[in-house]
């Protein structure tokens, strides 16, 4: 019962490893979208 464990984590990162990666992306561009904005509110 014990072998399962790990195979058991590995997979459960892989299916959440999608996610997280969409996330990871998302919030870059955010922030590079949010750092535009401040800069050209700023040369206003």
């Amino acid at each position: 019962m014990w072998s399962d464990v790990p195979a058991i984590a590995v997979l459960s990162l892989f299916t959440l490893l999608p996610f997280l990666v969409a996330s990871g992306t998302c919030f870059v561009k955010f922030s590079i979208v949010f750092v535009m904005v401040r800069n050209r509110c700023r040369a206003i």
